[in-house]
């Protein structure tokens, strides 16, 4: 650190760059010198140092960072310190990384932005991103945006995505419609049913609908029509019979009323429906890990289709974890 603060006044530029890159890993000792190259003469050097001090984690840096943060200064500094002030996931910066969230121009510090108010504390973040979501479907941002709110976890993505579901611009629920589709839950399997006449081929909406009603049938000729007949004969049944007939066909065991404490052992259901996750082919997945979520009221993180075997696992164990205690 020493030798990195000394090297801030060297006249060549990237000299002070590297000094300043250095000085994030230096914790307390860098803190000074960092806040004396934030005040460089060279942008550059101004943004490795803004950077440096959102690496810190010292939340008492927040109001210098701050002053970077906001309207009007170099969008490329302002969104080094929209970053840093995410890492510090200090709620003070709500305002400022909200601000740089919605606002029109400048997509790199959007999504910037986007991901800073995920690391945030609070209810008051999360509920921001999820208003958000119409600003962004069909924009630019719009799988990033989505693959920022799955992360936050299966509670959050379903909560967002099904808020969206009844909005007034098409584009909004059917997008809506398809994510929460993608993650299991049963609701949405009627609003995809309603899609497939005007979006036949799509496959994002078919890969939607395998994954909430536990039948795959993206491969046949015609998956739409196929899908539509399917709906006529099982869209009224329960949706956990959709689970129970696809278990079925897989040679997979789930008890008939799984859901239904009186039949079946909840343990038991959740020990199943864990055995389905692992073995279970990956259509399974999503419908899986909901039912195992709702049961034990355990968040996880998302699981779908293309997850792989590390994602499976990794989930598979949180609710394993869950019946480990139950048992002691």
């Amino acid at each position: 650190p020493a030798i990195a603060s000394a090297s801030l006044s060297d006249e060549r530029l990237s000299v002070r760059v590297a000094a300043a890159r250095a000085l994030g890993s230096s914790g307390a000792a860098g803190r000074d010198a960092l806040l004396r190259a934030s005040q460089d003469r060279n942008p550059l050097v101004v943004r490795m140092a803004v950077r440096s001090l959102g690496e810190l984690g010292d939340p008492t840096l927040v109001p210098e960072i701050l002053s970077f943060a906001q309207p009007g200064v170099l969008s490329s500094l302002r969104r080094e310190a929209i970053v840093a002030l995410g890492q510090l996931g200090d709620t003070r910066a709500f305002d400022a990384i909200y601000k740089a969230a919605t606002e029109e121009g400048d997509l790199q510090l959007r999504l910037a932005a986007v991901n800073a108010l995920a690391l945030l504390p609070g209810i008051e973040s999360t509920k921001a991103l999820q208003s958000m979501f119409p600003q962004f479907v069909g924009s630019q941002l719009e799988y990033e945006y989505i693959r920022i709110i799955t992360q936050l976890g299966l509670t959050t993505a379903r909560a967002t995505f099904s808020a969206h579901l009844e909005s007034a611009r098409g584009d909004v629920s059917r997008v809506a419609a398809i994510n929460l589709g993608k993650i299991g839950v049963s609701s949405a399997a009627d609003y995809l049913i309603d899609l497939l006449p005007d979006y036949p081929q799509d496959k994002n909406l078919l890969m939607a609908l395998a994954s909430t009603t536990g039948v795959d049938f993206r491969t046949m000729p015609d998956p739409a029509g196929v899908y539509a007949a399917w709906w006529q004969e099982h869209g009224l049944s329960e949706s956990s019979l959709w689970l129970e007939r696809a278990a079925r066909n897989y040679s997979l065991e789930l008890d008939p009323g799984f859901n239904q404490q009186d039949k079946v052992e909840p343990k038991l259901a959740v020990a199943q429906l864990i055995n389905i996750l692992r073995k279970g082919p990956a259509h399974l997945r999503a419908v899986s890990v909901w039912r195992l979520s709702t049961f034990t009221g355990v968040d996880c993180e998302v699981v779908g289709i293309y997850s792989n075997a590390t994602q499976v696992a990794r989930t598979a164990e949180v609710f394993s974890a869950w019946l480990e205690q139950e048992d002691a």
